[in-house]
Formats: structure tokens, C-alpha cells, sequence
């Protein structure tokens, strides 16, 4: 594989009723579920489109055989390996690492406030610091970004709680790390979420027509 300096993981999972935005599905149903989750991926893969980093869609389960939402020409396709969420996004690094990337970064399909300055200032800042980390406000981080392997970082963290970023600030202080924090952003899972994005979708709409 040729590789640039950089490589931006994405995680996503496949898309299949019952299986994705589970929150969302008990209020709205799984068929509406799975497609606020489509949106969601459609809006991150317009954010990460036009990077010129190498961008590494990681799916949950397996590569589809058809996916013209993530083509091939564009992204690599990986399938993530392990038990958890934290197992699955250290091996990630691990493997890019091992490729030869200098600077790693991952986030998943869930944040579609996300665009692409804040993926590029990510990678920037991934020259002067250690770590870059994006708080998300439901206390968990919509992208982590790295120069080397840090397992240490995945490890006894409860992933479905609230308490992610503050676990993880904590690693970084006890490893002596310097680290830039990124915006605080939003991920969509509930529809409590979904309403707030799409109260925002529509003020970007108004303001552009205004423009």
C-alpha cells in the first residue's frame, strides 16, 4: 500500500437493521434507525472526502461486497479486530502504525457536526503534541489522534459511559503526554440529538441562502 504521512481511521458500522443507533431505534423504530444512520455516514464521508491523508473505513463485522458510499478508489476497506471497542480501536492504530503512518487518527460515523478544518488542524497539531483529543458533550471524544501506539489509552475504560474523556485525560496526565483538545462537538444518538442537528442543519440552510 502507498502511504502518505497520515492516515485517518473510520469507524463505522454495517448497516443493518437492529444492529445500529440502537437508542434511536427505541423511540423512532429500526428502519428510521438505520436511516438517520446512512445520513450520518453520508455527512461523515462528505467532511472526509477531500483530505489528503489515506482514509481507512473500518467496519464492525465484515466489508460488503458493494459499498458506493466508501468506493475503493478512494478509501481502504478493514474489517476491526477484537472483543471491544477499546481492543478494536487499539489494533487499528497498531496495524496503520506498523504500515508506516506517522500520524493517526480515528473517529467514527456518529458526530455529523465534524468537518474537514477540524480533521486537518487534528493532523497539524499531531506535529507539535502527543495526543489530540475531541470531547464530545455526552462525555465521551469523536476523535483521538495519535503519533505512536498507546494501548494504555484503551484499556479499563467503560465505553458506553460517560466518563470516557475524563479516563482518558487521566491516562494522558499520568503518562506525562502533552495533548490538544479539539472542539466540543456533538454525537447524534438519541432524538433528543437528532432534533438539536436537525434544528442545525436547517439555521446552516437559512444562513446560506442569506449569504
Amino acid at each position: 500500500m502507498d502511504t502518505s504521512a497520515e492516515a485517518l481511521i473510520i469507524f463505522v458500522k454495517n448497516n443493518e437493521p437492529g444492529k445500529v443507533k440502537t437508542r434511536l431505534a427505541k423511540t423512532l423504530g429500526e428502519s428510521r434507525a438505520l436511516e438517520v444512520h446512512r445520513e450520518l455516514q453520508h455527512q461523515t464521508e462528505q467532511a472526509v472526502r477531500f483530505l489528503t491523508s489515506d482514509k481507512m473505513v473500518y467496519y464492525s463485522d465484515y466489508v460488503p461486497e458493494e459499498n458506493p458510499l466508501w468506493p475503493q478508489e478512494r478509501y481502504h476497506h478493514f474489517v476491526q479486530e477484537g472483543t471491544g471497542l477499546g481492543e478494536r480501536m487499539s489494533n487499528a492504530f497498531e496495524e496503520l502504525f506498523d504500515k508506516g503512518y506517522e500520524k493517526v487518527c480515528i473517529i467514527g460515523s456518529d458526530c455529523p457536526y465534524i468537518t474537514q478544518d477540524i480533521l486537518e488542524n487534528a493532523f497539524n497539531r499531531l506535529l507539535e503534541t502527543d495526543v489530540v483529543i475531541g470531547p464530545s458533550r455526552d462525555g465521551g471524544y469523536y476523535l483521538l489522534g495519535l503519533v505512536e501506539p498507546r494501548e494504555e489509552l484503551f484499556e479499563d475504560i467503560n465505553w458506553g459511559g460517560s466518563q470516557v474523556f475524563d479516563k482518558t485525560i487521566q491516562k494522558l496526565i499520568s503518562q506525562d503526554m502533552i495533548w490538544y483538545e479539539l472542539p466540543i462537538l456533538e454525537d447524534v444518538d438519541t432524538e433528543d440529538d437528532l432534533d438539536r442537528y436537525r434544528l442545525y442543519t436547517r439555521q446552516q440552510e437559512l444562513r446560506s441562502v442569506s449569504e
